[in-house]
């Protein structure tokens, strides 16, 4: 069993479904709405806005790291996904060994399977966002010390993000938390398909992919849109 955890979208002002306090409103209902979608015990808002849900989620009872619900992230496009991935990290391994940054190939492979995900839209690709990975590493960090996702949202100069808390490797958070993201699909309220919005939006053109390893081994990374 994975451990379920928030993380649900902050969106800065200016971008679709803003309030006048620059962030998208959490709501008790949709909170507890989306969470329960996801095959959860329900959720609550939190002090900062953001969405807890409590429980723990299997990975999909088809095994394929999406919810049942169907939508974009069903079982044939996880796999051609994991597939490009891994051709991505073949074909970029001499660079990486260079980069001096071990964490480059999920770097590069979350930036890819983002826009996998867009081009089965038609959408442009987001550019990769890299001057700001090292800040958005040191978010991923923090919000990991306070466990509070989304805590230090904006510190990093983006518009909007998405958050994998707690996950089990690196590799998950490319995979299974981006299928679960974007399964999330078109739709009302904001609070039920955020990260699908902003993984699809054309309000952006590029996200930065930062990621922190806790010394109990649990994986948190974030997406940054700008």
């Amino acid at each position: 069993m994975r451990k379920a955890a928030a993380w649900i979208v902050l969106v800065a002002c200016g971008t679709p479904g803003c309030d006048d306090g620059g962030t998208v409103p959490c709501t008790m209902e949709g909170c507890d709405s989306f969470c329960r979608s996801q095959g959860l015990a329900g959720g609550a808002c939190l002090e900062n806005g953001s969405c807890s849900c409590t429980g723990d989620w299997d990975g999909g009872a088809d095994g394929d790291g999406s919810p049942d619900e169907g939508g974009a992230g069903d079982a044939d496009a996880d796999a051609d996904a994991d597939a490009d991935a891994d051709a991505d990290a073949d074909a970029d391994a001499d660079a990486d060994a260079d980069s001096g940054d071990p964490l480059e190939p999920f770097r590069q492979q979350c930036v890819d399977a983002i826009n996998r995900y867009r081009a089965t839209e038609g959408k442009a690709p987001y550019a990769r966002w890299r001057e700001a990975e090292t800040c958005t590493d040191g978010e991923a960090r923090s919000d990991s010390e306070t466990g509070t996702a989304h805590g230090a949202f904006g510190s990093c100069g983006e518009w909007a993000q998405n958050e994998c808390p707690g996950w089990g490797s690196l590799e998950d958070t490319v995979t299974g938390c981006l299928a679960m993201m974007w399964a999330e699909g078109p739709g009302e309220p904001f609070s039920a398909h955020g990260h699908y919005i902003n993984m699809s939006s054309t309000s952006y053109s590029r996200v930065s992919c930062g990621f922190y390893t806790t010394p109990g081994g649990s994986v948190w990374a974030i997406q940054n849109f700008q």
